[in-house]
């Protein structure tokens, strides 16, 4: 015969260990097994929260402002190496712009260049206000690289002797276009004179 404080004491000790579940459980209580019942309040080390100098995160800059250390970036497009034009710029011929032509595997001004040049003056010094393209073009022989670097060292070249004519640098915007865009086809000895070249071309 169960008497009415039995009954009182088994309620209590039932009630206290419910509370006691329900205070501790959602304090430290894991989902992970331990080896004892009693250390279900211990947290394992996997369970603490990563701290901020515990993170793992990505190299800072570096001084050129590329990613840092170890970090690789995506190739340029050949079309754009050495480009120093407006971007999105839309660009036009002139018939008063001639093309500056130059000796193979060479970025050297010829006197015949020189002159072509001295006649591109007055065009470039009567239209202050326009921007010009230097492409610099080579003709097929040579790796892609080579004649992306030549192209780029005979506009630069173009480039130097205008300003030292007088034209602002700030109009003039240099880029390469290699072996890319020949002006004539085929691999005779007539087309490649014709496609080592630097062209002029007009922002608008």
């Amino acid at each position: 015969m169960i008497t009415r404080s039995s009954w009182t004491r088994s309620s209590s000790f039932t009630l206290l260990v419910v509370m006691l579940v329900l205070t501790l459980g959602p304090v430290g209580c894991s989902s992970l097994p331990r080896k004892h019942w009693w250390q279900f309040w211990r947290k394992s080390p996997t369970e603490t929260s990563i701290t901020a100098d515990k993170m793992v995160l990505p190299p800072p800059p570096d001084a050129a402002g590329g990613l840092g250390s170890g970090s690789t970036l995506p190739a340029p497009d050949a079309s754009q190496l050495a480009a120093n034009r407006p971007i999105g710029g839309q660009t036009a011929t002139v018939p008063e712009l001639r093309t500056a032509y130059f000796d193979y595997d060479s970025d050297q001004l010829t006197a015949e260049a020189q002159a072509v040049l001295d006649g591109n003056l007055a065009w470039l010094q009567s239209n202050s206000s326009s921007e010009i393209q230097l492409g610099g073009h080579c003709d097929a022989r040579g790796s892609t690289e080579y004649n992306l670097n030549l192209g780029e060292r005979r506009a630069k070249s173009v480039m130097a002797y205008l300003v030292g004519k007088g034209v602002s640098a700030n109009r003039l915007h240099t880029i390469s276009y290699g072996e890319e865009n020949p002006a004539v086809p085929g691999d005779s000895e007539e087309a490649y004179a014709k496609n080592r070249r630097v062209e002029f071309l007009v922002y608008y």
